[in-house]
């Protein structure tokens, strides 16, 4: 029995040499824009934006295989419709993916959605990190930056057991449909609450959620003059404009990476009130965000949620 190694599995990736991206969009809807193949990416196929392309993505996709973007792919901001890129793994490799900007916010609703099953291919970066599947994976650049929300507030009385009624801060942005979360005020530290507002009056602070309370949680005048800080219970909105979720389960990596042409690749992700929603791996090391970079760029996550039926968590 003779025992090969090989760095990787099927054919390498070929290297990629970066050149500056093309100043004119090409549409993702545009048979034209897809100089290479000479047609639009259909289910189950894989996308490839190449390096120097300027991809505006102005439609929803089908389930694709895969999306690799080594040339910048940008959501259409001043679309009036949902924009929902489908595929079970995005990786940006040499390129940009971008959602809305720090100075223009994306303002519609914009989401990435992961498919796959639990048994699918998994992606090996090196002997040190397993990627996964069901993944978004950058090792380049990618920013999100999600329409500001007001994110959080504290009861103004007791939420009890088996209520439907809260009352929280006056002039918040919330609305129906948004979901929230109840952080615990006892000692157990399961005791937290997740649910969908029916109504809200902005001037009242009266708020009601589709179903009962599971816990109590306190609530009251502020305690900052008795205790010095304020012990009253946090609600935190997990509703977002954009949103990173797993058809069932999925993981975000920021990583760096040595290509097989020895070019060293680092990972740079900012994401400003993004929802992270389904993700994570179950039984696995696989949080729904990891971090694995440590020679790589600074990153950053603010105003942003993370909410799931499942275990959740972030990994730096």
């Amino acid at each position: 029995m003779q025992i090969v190694g090989i760095r990787c599995f099927d054919p390498c990736l070929p290297p990629v040499i970066v050149i500056p991206i093309e100043t004119n969009y090409r549409l993702w809807s545009n048979v034209s824009s897809w100089s290479t193949t000479g047609k639009i990416p259909e289910a189950g196929e894989d996308a490839l934006i190449e390096v120097g392309w300027n991809m505006l993505l102005d439609i929803d996709t089908p389930i694709l295989r895969t999306v690799q973007v080594n040339g910048r792919l940008t959501f259409k901001n001043d679309s009036s419709t949902p924009l929902n890129l489908q595929a079970e793994h995005v990786f940006v490799r040499a390129g940009e993916l971008i959602i809305g900007y720090a100075d223009a916010p994306f303002q519609n609703e914009a989401t990435i959605t992961l498919h796959g099953k639990r048994q699918d291919d998994q992606i090996v970066l090196s002997s040190a990190v397993e990627a996964g599947n069901r993944i978004l994976m950058n090792i380049a650049n990618m920013s999100m930056y999600g329409k500001p929300r007001q994110s959080n507030t504290r009861l103004r009385s007791p939420a009890l057991k088996g209520s439907v009624n809260l009352l929280v801060s006056t002039g918040l942005d919330w609305r129906s449909g948004d979901e929230i979360a109840l952080a615990p005020t006892s000692f157990g530290e399961h005791h937290h609450d997740q649910a969908e507002i029916l109504f809200y009056d902005a001037s009242t602070g009266n708020l009601t959620i589709k179903s009962p309370l599971n816990w109590y949680h306190y609530g009251g005048a502020s305690t900052d003059d008795l205790y010095g800080v304020d012990v009253r219970g946090e609600v935190i909105l997990l509703t977002r404009n954009i949103k990173v979720r797993g058809k069932w389960e999925c993981t975000i990596l920021t990583s760096d990476y040595i290509e097989f042409d020895e070019t060293r690749r680092s990972g740079q992700t900012i994401m400003d009130n993004v929802e992270i929603r389904d993700c994570s791996q179950e039984n696995t090391h696989k949080t729904a965000l990891r971090f694995q970079n440590a020679h790589g760029r600074p990153s950053s996550i603010t105003n942003s949620a993370l909410h799931t039926g499942m275990s959740w968590g972030i990994n730096v």
